[in-house]
């Protein structure tokens, strides 16, 4: 009798056991759920542009999307975040937006936050996503575009986006000497000559060059030509040189040294809604099209702040298809995040334009293999596509304003890139970025698995 009882007390006590076991796990997991290191949801900006409207959800750290869907009847747009969460700080957008009429934010369990746009159109908005950049961190951009049937300017037919591609240099100024003893005037005058018959391959593309043999032409001269000819783009092409051999690769730089980074710091603390959408909507817009209240919408001179933000990211663009020749200078990539990064410098060249100016530094021909490399034909057309590639993928995925792409009188050709992942990269991301599907991408790249490694080239689709 008394082994019955020790073994019906041993059941008892086992059950107990089981079910306090039971109890801290299920309580562990709550607890680990609750704390798990996600992005957080900081706050939602908006802004109207003359070409669509963007929201902008401010997170503390990247934030894979899930899922995105547009829905009619009424027309709303959601988009679900994977392990994230609203900050204790975050509170309702006011809203008084053309586009959008509310915003609802809420937790749909298993760590997923759903973002609700209610919208007043019917357009379909995209998504992408920006890295930390100035004074802001992590994005997620939400553009809805807008009808522009009724600003239609009668006078003027959309046109094609323009390029200034400007060789440097010329004439009596030879730039740098490779080791060969090639002058850097002619290796870029080739460049740009190649990168104006890329780019023109190209339907809705127009380039224009600002020196087209070996004579020097004057840097206003070379800035003014851009402005004269209202161009969506000024590119020039240079080729570096340094007292010793060791340094080598490709940079892109903007505005002048040592200002670049204070004056898009400061003004991007002044006007943070306007910074993320500028790059996409300050295009040239013609004056004649519009009058009195409308003239908010036809500015036909950027800010130099604009010039700036709109440089930067057209020159991340440019370094991610050069990188794709394993030819970028080390102060190109954040070695922390991975990220592109397009420096500053003392050109004249890129001061005092209202046009988007970038300089390209296609390589160093003070260093002996690459100033070779330079000098060769076959390199120099590799350089110029990837540059184009660059500047085409740009414009495409953001039409200026009354151009034959905006219209959809001209369309951007399928093909195909090449992209090198980076630190932080996911195929999930990749695939956003470029308008596709992981499917697509694990397909056409012969991947059995979602897993990616940092410096490994994937085949994207271009539409």
């Amino acid at each position: 009798m008394e082994a019955d009882w020790q073994r019906a007390t041993s059941n008892r006590m086992s059950s107990i056991f089981r079910r306090i076991v039971r109890w801290v796990v299920a309580s562990l997991t709550t607890f680990l759920t609750l704390t798990a290191v996600g992005g957080e949801l900081l706050k939602i900006r908006w802004n109207d542009g003359p070409t669509y409207s963007r929201v902008v959800l401010d997170m503390t750290e990247r934030t894979a999307i899930r899922t995105t869907e547009s829905l009619d009847n009424p027309p709303r747009f959601y988009l679900d975040l994977v392990d994230a969460r609203q900050a204790r700080s975050y509170t309702s957008p006011r809203l008084k937006s053309d586009l959008v009429s509310r915003i609802r934010v809420g937790n749909q369990g298993s760590g997923i936050l759903r973002v609700v746009l209610d919208l007043k159109t019917d357009n379909k908005p995209k998504v992408s996503t920006l890295g930390p950049y100035g004074s802001v961190g992590y994005r997620i951009i939400i553009d809805i575009p807008r009808d522009h049937t009724q600003r239609e300017c009668p006078n003027e037919r959309p046109k094609d986006v323009l390029i200034v591609i400007d060789p440097g240099h010329g004439g009596e100024d030879p730039g740098a000497t490779a080791v060969n003893g090639v002058h850097e005037k002619k290796i870029v005058l080739s460049v740009a000559k190649y990168m104006k018959q890329y780019l023109e391959e190209y339907p809705g593309f127009k380039g224009i060059l600002s020196r087209t043999g070996d004579y020097e032409v004057p840097l206003e001269s070379r800035r003014r030509r851009a402005e004269q000819e209202k161009a969506h783009l000024f590119v020039s092409i240079h080729a570096d040189a340094f007292k010793t051999s060791k340094p080598k690769g490709a940079s892109v730089f903007v505005l002048s040294k040592g200002r670049a980074k204070t004056e898009l710091t400061r003004w991007l603390e002044k006007n943070e809604n306007k910074s993320d959408w500028v790059g996409g909507v300050s295009n040239w817009l013609n004056t004649d099209c519009f009058s009195g209240s409308n003239a908010l919408l036809i500015l036909n001179e950027k800010t130099q702040q604009e010039m700036l933000v709109e440089g930067v990211d057209i020159g991340k663009t440019i370094l991610e298809s050069l990188d794709v020749l394993g030819n970028i200078h080390p102060k190109g990539i954040d070695r922390k995040t991975g990220q592109y990064v397009v420096s500053d410098a003392g050109f004249a060249v890129l001061k005092a334009t209202s046009v988007p100016s970038i300089l390209v530094e296609a390589g160093f021909l003070s260093n002996p293999q690459e100033g070779r490399l330079l000098s060769t034909t076959s390199y120099q057309k590799e350089v110029a596509k990837a540059i184009v590639n660059g500047i085409v993928r740009y414009f495409c995925a953001k039409p200026p304003w009354h151009t034959d792409l905006q219209t959809g009188v001209k369309r951007c050709p399928a093909g195909t890139m090449t992209y090198v992942v980076r630190k932080g990269d996911t195929l999930s991301e990749i695939a956003l970025q470029n308008k596709t599907s992981v499917a697509t991408l694990r397909r056409i790249n012969n991947l059995r698995r979602d897993m990616i490694r940092i410096g490994q080239k994937l085949t994207i689709p271009i539409r």
